[in-house]
């Protein structure tokens, strides 16, 4: 952080700092599952322990460490065989026994720890499936990747790798690059479910999709996919994406099989954090603040151009409505997406905090201003930032360096310019991931 920042910018990093302590995905599992002697308590379902023989527990994806190791201190005892795929964070500090399996699976692309794991957990739940015992998923954002099995057995790491890096580059929405590797995966659209008909299956998700699209969480593992997701062979027409893809993937992708195996009878879901909640402890903060607060949902998960826009636009209508002294505060959260156009460092956020003040030069704005776009996940594109924050200085300091902002743009290159003149968000892999908030303060 520069010591020369504006309060306006100073305001929004404390905001969402704040707004990052109420997503902590460890203290999620303690607020939700509870044990009273034999009886454990899940998001207000009620479960006799006794009647299985024991709890087999899978984690998944960016908050898949702190959330298993608090699942394994509420649980110790009776989880007879776990296994995590995540990011072990340098923080964490929970010593997992014997009966945890451990990788570290790879994101934004999968690496030789996602297919381990994959063929780890398909063994230990077929294992738990002879057993009728009770299976326990926490799933998070990121897990499409840290976990993965392709459907043709032939089908490399390296075309994996090669797949989903067109996808993410693409610009295509997080439901579009999921239906895409769900066409793909083994483990994908409830492969992991399947595994295991028998089991009384609960799944607890840390979501960084739509509200009402929660079966997109790491790729829906455990869960059916939801009816209108968008189909796979549209999106890679969409986008262009044929001339990109590896051939066997192609063929995946137009090969749909019918599924094989059942879900489980007895099966149940509960999202214990996701965008909105992020969003109103920024509400929150920013209100305590004493700040004009408005809090949108997740009506800007559009294209960026578009998003950044449309977001600029209702904060100068807010600040208009505004009385003088008042500094107004536009809330929003969600993904944007984001092409990939040039060869630089950076990702969706940096990009949108570089737009707006952009879009703000542009307009030839007298107002003073901060806006804020970062992941909760601590992981911007492929950039070590979260993302970043610019004020109404920031270009002006850019120009004076001798930095051209747009040719940084043009290059795909918005971290690198975020960064050199002290405008960027470092905080690590944070553990939880429930997309992104921005803010847009103005006086």
């Amino acid at each position: 952080m520069s010591q020369q920042e504006s309060e306006l910018t100073r305001l929004a990093r404390d905001i969402f700092l704040s707004a990052l302590k109420k997503v902590d995905a460890g203290q999620a599992i303690n607020d939700a599952v509870r044990l009273r002697e034999n009886i454990l308590t899940v998001a207000g379902e009620q479960i006799d322990l006794s009647k299985f023989s024991g709890v087999y527990a899978v984690a998944i994806g960016k908050a898949a460490y702190p959330m298993a190791a608090a699942l394994d201190t509420i649980l110790k005892g009776y989880i007879k065989a776990g296994l995590v795929s995540g990011t072990r964070q340098a923080t964490d500090d929970h010593t997992f026994g014997e009966a945890w399996s451990q990788f570290e699976g790879g994101h934004p692309l999968p690496n030789e720890a996602s297919i381990s794991a994959a063929r780890a957990c398909l063994e230990m739940l077929e294992k738990a499936d002879t057993e009728a015992a009770l299976v326990i998923f926490l799933i998070s954002g990121g897990g499409s990747a840290m976990m993965e099995a392709a459907r043709d057995p032939d089908v490399t790491l390296s075309e994996l790798r090669e797949t989903n890096h067109v996808l993410v580059t693409s610009g295509a929405s997080i439901s579009e690059i999921n239906s895409v590797r769900r066409a793909i995966s083994a483990i994908k659209g409830g492969g992991l479910a399947r595994k295991a008909p028998n089991c009384r299956q609960i799944t607890l998700l840390i979501s960084d999709t739509l509200a009402d699209d929660i079966t997109s969480i790491a790729s829906g593992p455990t869960l059916k996919p939801a009816a209108g997701l968008p189909d796979a062979d549209a999106v890679v027409k969409k986008y262009e994406l044929e001339s990109h893809l590896p051939v066997r993937i192609r063929e995946l992708i137009s090969n749909k099989p019918a599924e094989k195996g059942t879900f489980p009878s007895a099966s149940t879901a509960h999202v214990l954090l996701d965008n909105s909640t992020a969003t109103r402890a920024a509400a929150e903060a920013a209100t305590s603040a004493g700040l004009l607060v408005e809090a949108g949902r997740n009506e800007y998960d559009a294209s960026i151009d578009v998003g950044c826009k449309a977001l600029l636009d209702k904060c100068i209508a807010k600040k208009k409505a505004a009385s003088d002294e008042k500094t107004v505060c536009l809330i929003s959260g969600g993904e944007f997406g984001c092409e990939v156009v040039g060869n630089g460092v950076g990702g969706r956020n940096s990009e949108t905090v570089l737009r707006l003040a952009l879009l703000a030069e542009e307009k030839e704005m007298e107002a003073e201003f901060a806006f804020l776009s970062a992941g909760t996940d601590g992981i911007d594109g492929n950039s070590p930032a979260a993302g970043g924050v610019a004020d109404h200085c920031s270009l002006q300091k850019a120009t004076k360096m001798g930095f051209d902002p747009r040719s940084f743009l043009a290059d795909s290159d918005s971290f690198t310019f975020l960064d050199r003149i002290g405008a960027s968000i470092m905080t690590g892999p944070t553990g939880t991931n429930v997309r992104d908030i921005r803010l847009l303060l103005m006086r």
